[in-house]
C-alpha cells in the first residue's frame, strides 16, 4: 500500500532537529527569522506571528515565563526598539545560559519599565499578547489536524508489513507532536493569565488617574482637574466658536465660620456646597474645588445667560439651606456665596479668563456678598 504524506507532515521532526542543533546560534537564528524580508512592520499580520513565534522560542530557550514584564522585554529585544537592551541581552546570552528570575526582572526594571508610561505599556502589552495568543491558538488548531493525520497513518501502518523503521519514525513524530502541543497549550494558558493581569492593571491605572483628578475632601474635581478642563474647554471654544463660560465661587465669611464652629464643621460645609454643585452640572460641564473655599464651574457650550441661571440656582439653594452642627444640631446660621462669571473671548487663555472671573467675584464681595457679577 502506498501512503500519501501530506505536505508539511514532517514539520515537528524538523522542529525537533532545529531545537536540537540550534545551540548558541538560537538568538541570531530567531531574530533573522523574525526580521527577514522586513517582516517586522506595524500592521503586518504575518509580522505579529513572526514576532510571537520568536518571543515564544526565546522565552522557552532561556526559561523566562511569559509574564507581561518578560514579554515586553523580549518584544523590545526582538523588534530592536531598545538598542541598549539588545546589546545587554546579547552580552548576557553569549554563553547560552538561562536567566534566573531576578536577572530578567532587573532587565525589565532598567531598560523597559521607564521607556513608556503605564498606559502605553498596558496598551502595547495588551495588543501584542492578543497577537501572540492568536498565533499560539492558530498553531494548536493546525496541530490538532496534524495529530489526527498522524494517528490515521499510525493506524494504517499498524496493520501492514511496513518496515519497523518507518513505524518508529511515525511514533516519534506522534510523541514529539504531543510534547510541542503541551508546551504550546501551557504557553497559551500563561498568556491568558497575563492578559487578565493586564486588564486588571489597566482598570487600576484608570481608577488611580480618576482619583488623581478628585479633591480628597469634597470628591469633586481638584485644581488639576480645573486646569485640564479649563484648557481643553478653551481650545474647543476657540476652534469651534461655541460659547464657553467660567464661574468662580467663594463662600462668604468662611474663616469666621471656621473660627466659630471649628474645622470639622467648615469641612462639612465645603462638602455640602460641593454636593449642590454636582447636582447642577451635566457633562461636559465640570465642578471643581479651585482652592480653599473657592470653587469653579467650567461650562462648555454654555452662554452667559444660561451660566447665570445655573449659578443663581446654586446661590439660592445655598442661601435657604438650614445647616446645623452634626453633634448637637446647633444652627450655624445662613451660609452664602459670591460668584463671578466670565464669558469666553477669542484669544483667551486660562490665565486671562480666570483673572476676569476673579475680578468679578471680588466685585460681588465688595457689593455686599451673596450675589453674582457678570
Amino acid at each position: 500500500m502506498k501512503l500519501r504524506m501530506k505536505r508539511g507532515l514532517c514539520l515537528p521532526l524538523q522542529m525537533r532537529r532545529y531545537r536540537a542543533t540550534v545551540g548558541q546560534n538560537i538568538m541570531t537564528s530567531a531574530l533573522e527569522t523574525a526580521k527577514s524580508n522586513n517582516s517586522i512592520q506595524s500592521g503586518n499580520a504575518q509580522a505579529g506571528t513572526n514576532i510571537a513565534a520568536t518571543i515564544y522560542e526565546l522565552a522557552s530557550r532561556f526559561q523566562t515565563p511569559l509574564m507581561p514584564e518578560n514579554f515586553k522585554t523580549w518584544y523590545d529585544y526582538v523588534t530592536g526598539d531598545n538598542a541598549v537592551l539588545t546589546e545587554r541581552i546579547d552580552r548576557l546570552t553569549r554563553n547560552n545560559k538561562s536567566f534566573n528570575p531576578s536577572e530578567f526582572k532587573q532587565l525589565h526594571a532598567e531598560y523597559t519599565d521607564t521607556a513608556l508610561g503605564p498606559d502605553a505599556h498596558s496598551s502595547a502589552l495588551h495588543t501584542e499578547l492578543k497577537s501572540i495568543m492568536g498565533a499560539v491558538n492558530g498553531y494548536l488548531n493546525s496541530s490538532n489536524e496534524y495529530t489526527n493525520s498522524l494517528k490515521k497513518v499510525d493506524a494504517e501502518i499498524s496493520d501492514t508489513s511496513t518496515p519497523p523503521d518507518f513505524k518508529s519514525i511515525v511514533s516519534a513524530l506522534l510523541e514529539e507532536n504531543t510534547k510541542i502541543r503541551q508546551q504550546a497549550a501551557s504557553a497559551y494558558e500563561s498568556l491568558e493569565k497575563s492578559q487578565e493581569s493586564i486588564e486588571q492593571i489597566r482598570t487600576e491605572l484608570q481608577e488611580t488617574q480618576d482619583e488623581a483628578m478628585k479633591d480628597p475632601l469634597t470628591k469633586i474635581g481638584n485644581r488639576k482637574c480645573f486646569d485640564v478642563s479649563l484648557s481643553s474647554g478653551l481650545l474647543e471654544a476657540e476652534s469651534t466658536g461655541k460659547p464657553f463660560c467660567l464661574a468662580i465661587a467663594d463662600l462668604d465669611k468662611f474663616k469666621l465660620l471656621n473660627d466659630n464652629y471649628g474645622h470639622l464643621v467648615g469641612d462639612a460645609v465645603l462638602k455640602y456646597f460641593s454636593s449642590l454643585m454636582e447636582e447642577l452640572v451635566k457633562e461636559p460641564q465640570v465642578a471643581a474645588r479651585f482652592g480653599g473655599e473657592e470653587f469653579a464651574f467650567i461650562l462648555p457650550n454654555t452662554n452667559i445667560e444660561d451660566a447665570t441661571i445655573l449659578v443663581e440656582k446654586l446661590r439660592a439653594q445655598l442661601e435657604i439651606s438650614n445647616l446645623v452642627t452634626i453633634n448637637n444640631r446647633e444652627p450655624i446660621g445662613t451660609v452664602t456665596a459670591s460668584f463671578g462669571i466670565s464669558a469666553f473671548i477669542s484669544g483667551d487663555t486660562p490665565a486671562t479668563i480666570t483673572e476676569r472671573a476673579d475680578k468679578l467675584l471680588y466685585k460681588a464681595k465688595e457689593d455686599g456678598r451673596n450675589r453674582i457679577c457678570i
